[in-house]
């Protein structure tokens, strides 16, 4: 049996990570900056790791984290040697949570888990495979989004693309897994990941059948918000009315963007176009040059439709109002003459099929975040969390809690709880009163502006 790398000894081991789950945009994940993507132990199966270097994140304190001059990670094994059952086992009995691979690696990661998935015979194969390549897809893209010259060249955006391509074209059901695999948080790199798988569909179903052309299409997507990257972020976060010249300053992130993706010839033509046009409208209020009708390019039409519909059901703390699915769609009728309303008539049938619930996120939760028995209510209030430690409650901090269901709640604020610990949430919401909320943190994601996405599954609801 093949050993992992000689310079990790046992002592290593124990230290190392029990990680807290840095994903999301921007310079912020300690992970991105080292060019890793964080997986699962529990989906760190053998084969899907087969020819690629395994690292392990020396763990953090609770008062100190790695400088952004070191790597705070060691390699485990080396790409010629087999991660193993036993490895695995090694780990998790250490505390081990989660293993690294290079970003470079990710989409082969992708391709070896689902064939290892495949010959296992797993049950819900599309609606895993979806979710990988959907979580895949976020990791990339904040990865990429360190440096965007390296995004807009980057073979592995075109990479990316092109899987996305092959699955919409094999199966047009994927739609609706990718659809319940997204994340509705409108950080940067989930939108630009949502409008891109999504505007693949949509075009699919809108009659685009070439492979290229969908790879292209997807591009334009995943590219359409770069722009935004030349907007502060205080100005694109910030809760109080848009002075004049802040509003002016996001107006001009599609124009930035066609500027930006016009110094490189490889970027596809539609992708400029798209970054230039998707808040272009078919009655001529859109920017930034007001165009009508067909002086739209037809895919920056469908770019609008998605864009639009993200945008509203999207759930970031400064916002006032969080869209339902079925609250977007009625606005979107509305708003039918801003619409090319053939791309919007499909839009609306597609996400009305799409099936509901959540599949589960592979490498950014727990074993336990495997699927969503409940229907999820959106929710905005208050929300006083205590760590318990020993049975014993440890101070308590206070979250937004923007979504709940039977089983879970789903909180955002500026601290981190590592997957695995055990919370009480009591929520500041008519007829909650001081009920006591008991439940797992399953998952932990953090963004560049400093907040964090905690998602608790209940294990015991006091009065209920």
């Amino acid at each position: 049996m093949s050993q992992p790398h000689s310079g990790l000894c046992e002592g290593t081991v124990r230290t190392c990570e029990q990680d807290l789950l840095l994903s999301g945009t921007g310079g912020g994940a300690i992970a991105g900056r080292s060019g890793l993507l964080p997986i699962a132990l529990d989906g760190a199966t053998p084969g899907a790791l087969r020819g690629i270097g395994v690292y392990l994140r020396v763990r953090d304190t609770w008062d100190r984290r790695p400088t952004a001059d070191e790597t705070g990670f060691t390699l485990y094994c080396e790409t010629n040697t087999d991660f193993t059952s036993e490895h695995r086992a090694r780990l998790a009995e250490h505390g081990v949570k989660f293993v690294y691979i290079r970003n470079d690696d990710a989409l082969r990661f992708q391709e070896q888990t689902v064939e290892v998935m495949r010959k296992s015979g797993v049950r819900d194969l599309a609606e895993r495979e979806a979710a990988l390549v959907y979580e895949t897809s976020v990791q990339l893209v904040s990865d990429l989004l360190l440096d965007p010259s390296r995004m807009v060249q980057s073979q592995r955006v075109r990479d990316l693309s092109g899987v996305i391509a092959k699955m919409v074209l094999k199966d047009r059901k994927f739609f609706g897994h990718l659809f319940v695999a997204a994340h509705h948080d409108f950080y940067t790199a989930t939108h630009m990941v949502n409008v891109g798988t999504w505007m693949v569909s949509l075009a699919a179903e809108l009659g685009y059948t070439d492979y290229d052309e969908l790879s292209d299409i997807c591009q334009a997507g995943l590219l359409h918000d770069i722009g935004k990257l030349r907007v502060p972020a205080q100005v694109l976060n910030k809760k109080e009315r848009l002075a004049p010249e802040e509003w002016e300053m996001i107006r001009g992130h599609s124009r930035a963007g066609y500027e930006y993706l016009s110094r490189y010839p490889e970027v596809p033509e539609v992708a400029k176009r798209v970054a230039l046009e998707h808040h272009e409208r078919q009655d001529g209020t859109g920017y930034p040059s007001g165009l009508r009708d067909n002086a739209i390019h037809p895919i920056s039409r469908v770019c609008a439709v998605v864009d639009s519909f993200d945008a509203m059901t999207a759930v970031r703390p400064f916002k006032s109002h969080t869209f339902t699915m079925d609250q977007a769609l009625a606005e979107l009728e509305k708003e039918g003459a801003k619409f090319d309303l053939t791309v919007l008539a499909t839009w609306i049938r597609m996400v009305r099929a799409a099936p509901a619930g959540e599949v589960m996120h592979v490498g950014r939760a727990l074993p336990e975040e495997s699927g969503r028995k409940h229907e999820r209510a959106s929710l905005r209030c208050g929300a006083e969390v205590q760590l318990v430690l020993f049975e014993s409650a440890k101070g308590s901090r206070r979250y937004i809690a923007h979504n709940i269901s039977r089983s879970g709640v789903g909180l955002l604020g500026p601290w981190a709880i590592e997957p695995g610990e055990t919370v009480r949430v009591y929520l500041d919401a008519p007829g909650w009163g001081n009920r006591m909320l008991v439940g797992r943190v399953v998952r932990c994601r953090r963004y560049q502006d400093g907040m964090y996405e905690v998602g608790v599954r209940f294990t015991d609801v006091d009065g209920a």
